[in-house]
């Protein structure tokens, strides 16, 4: 038994709670208390937590933040970044994404696969953290052994919409739930080229987006048959797409439970850079990359090299009903060892809790836990509260209910016990972890007695 306290927080509960659920049981199994749930809720609760093992979701400037707390509390950080498969080109990730001070806070680093490795470790910043090349848990609940624990939702799915059409969205930077969220991000930039890249990559995204909302209405004339499912990103705000939807009774505008039974259960899989046809792939399952317009500058290139291209609306449509083309593992096994581990053998979360059980927390840089230390972080936790707390009632703000109850819909224990129950199914495993709901979307899972 470690004796150890783990803390994973979730920001989005239908793309990755499911998956750090899985890291969690794995941590319990091992001996580890651990703490999972709202990242939101967990962060608000932060100063009331012992000194523990916080798993940090990326390594942005906007986490520096709650990154000086953590460690002013004496918590130790590991982090990896969900969105790092994802980007346009490695300068373009690590402007976006990577921020030294957030990434050098971290005492250890999980990297899906090479790629993402090495792009950190040639960061000019790079303070030195070991980078340990582990997959992710989410890539875990797309193996064989563990696809039936998506098995029941899938099958609801058939019923209710028969032989879909699954589109998937991810315009969050031109559509986001937020208003003038995307002009925030712009002013992030001090140097003006990279400014004007990015503000050229918007209005690229942007006509992208007008032809995906295009390509739905198309589709749904087309196919008056068939229902057409569109997947928002979780920070996209799903209103345009209700918009078209109101004129076709077969266009379903659809961001509830996880992505993984929508993509079993999909006739046809249509996307542009987006990491669904990355998990698609995986699963081999082919998706069409749907690229009316083209720029190398700014086109995510790896869910695009997995998946069909489609560069007209009429290509889309020959493809989609020339039904679904034989994809294998194998056919993309080099691309896909380049970016990802723990696609076999050890289970990704088994690989990060050895990582965790290896890992000195005496060894974490100082300020470590001196009382000095964890006062002020006390205070800057309390203080940092109290601001998200002022525009809690606010509809258009990042701090405010409606939008973290958008990305993280309240869960209950019942549930939780029901998702450990099918995972011990699955994998014949964590017969012995139980849970207790700790607060309102706030998690303990532990061995039992």
């Amino acid at each position: 038994m470690t004796g150890r306290t783990l803390i994973i927080p979730s920001e989005s509960r239908h793309r990755e709670f499911d998956a750090k659920l899985l890291l969690g049981c794995a941590a319990a199994e091992a001996g580890f208390r651990v703490i999972v749930g709202s990242r939101h809720d967990i962060h608000a609760w932060i100063g009331q937590l012992p000194p523990s093992i916080y798993l940090a979701k990326d390594v942005r400037s906007s986490s520096a933040v709650i990154s000086r707390i953590l460690r002013q509390l004496g918590h130790a950080i590991v982090a990896w970044d969900e969105e790092a498969l994802v980007y346009h080109s490695p300068s373009q990730y690590l402007a976006a994404r990577v921020a030294p001070e957030v990434l050098n806070a971290a005492d250890m680093l999980f990297a899906w696969g090479p790629d993402n490795a090495q792009i950190w470790r040639g960061f000019p910043e790079y303070g030195g953290a070991p980078i340990h090349e582990v997959g992710n848990p989410r890539l875990d609940l797309l193996r064989p052994a563990l696809r039936p624990y998506h098995e029941q939702q899938r099958r609801m799915l058939k019923v209710d919409f028969g032989d879909y059409i699954l589109i998937n969205s991810n315009f969050g930077s031109v559509n986001h739930i937020l208003p003038g969220a995307a002009a925030t991000i712009t002013s992030r930039f001090s140097d003006d080229a990279a400014a004007k890249r990015h503000i050229d990559m918007l209005a690229y995204r942007k006509m992208l987006f007008t032809h995906f909302l295009d390509a739905a209405v198309v589709l749904a004339r087309t196919h008056p048959t068939t229902s057409i499912i569109v997947r928002p990103h979780p920070a996209e705000n799903p209103e345009p797409w209700h918009q078209i939807a109101r004129d076709h009774a077969n266009l379903h505008v659809r961001h509830d439970g996880g992505i993984v039974p929508w993509l079993l259960g999909a006739k046809a899989i249509v996307h542009n850079g987006c990491t669904t046809a990355i998990e698609a792939a995986i699963m081999e399952r082919s998706a069409i990359a749907y690229m009316p317009i083209e720029e190398p500058r700014f086109d995510i290139r790896l869910p695009n090299a997995l998946s069909r291209r489609a560069a007209s609306i009429e290509e889309l449509i020959h493809q989609i009903d020339a039904g679904p083309a034989e994809s294998t593992l194998s056919a993309h096994a080099d691309i896909l060892k380049k970016h990802l581990c723990a696609l076999d053998g050890a289970l990704s979360c088994d690989r990060i809790v050895k990582k965790l059980l290896e890992f000195n927390m005496a060894s974490a840089r100082p300020p470590f836990g001196s009382i000095l230390s964890r006062t002020r972080g006390r205070i800057q936790a309390s203080i940092r509260r109290w601001r998200k707390s002022a525009h809690l009632d606010s509809a258009d703000h990042k701090n405010g209910a409606r939008y973290n109850a958008h990305r993280f819909p309240p869960i209950s224990e019942k549930d939780v016990h029901a998702s450990i129950a099918v995972l011990q199914c699955c994998l014949d495993r964590f017969g012995r972890v139980s849970v207790v709901e700790l607060k309102p979307n706030i998690f303990e899972l532990r061995l039992a007695s």
